[in-house]
């Protein structure tokens, strides 16, 4: 999964937070990689569960789908998602293509060590809503 911007053909956003964690970076992006931990930290997302004939993975890099619930308001939907784990760039990336709301949902996690047992993580988060 590369890291190219999504094609717009509805109303998009990009959505932008970094945040510093008291934990080692290998600890973080073990989280964040962990899809049965988006529902503690992935705002309106409800459930998650990995597609398990989907797992590819090497020493580098490890790919599967996922399907994560999500839920706001009145408007909930299940989506299924591509997501790529690179362990040696750390990086985390996931991207859904076929959805109710929206054309494209693309997530884009890095991850630094600042500090022994204190780490930064950052997302950029692109919707391409449909209109």
């Amino acid at each position: 999964m590369g890291s190219r911007m999504i094609t717009t053909h509805g109303y998009a956003r990009k959505l932008q937070k970094s945040v510093v964690i008291a934990h080692p970076v290998d600890v973080v992006v073990g989280v964040v990689s962990n899809v049965s931990e988006f529902p503690r930290f992935l705002p309106f997302c409800y459930q998650s569960a990995v597609v398990e004939d989907s797992i590819k993975s090497d020493q580098h890099m490890e790919i599967f789908d996922c399907v994560l619930g999500f839920r706001h308001m009145n408007v909930e939907e299940r989506i299924k998602h591509r997501v790529s784990v690179d362990k040696s760039s750390r990086r985390v990336q996931a991207r859904a293509n076929d959805s109710v709301h929206f054309h494209s949902i693309q997530y884009d996690w890095t991850f630094d060590q600042i500090e022994d047992n204190i780490s930064k993580a950052s997302l950029d988060l692109h919707l391409d809503m449909k209109s």
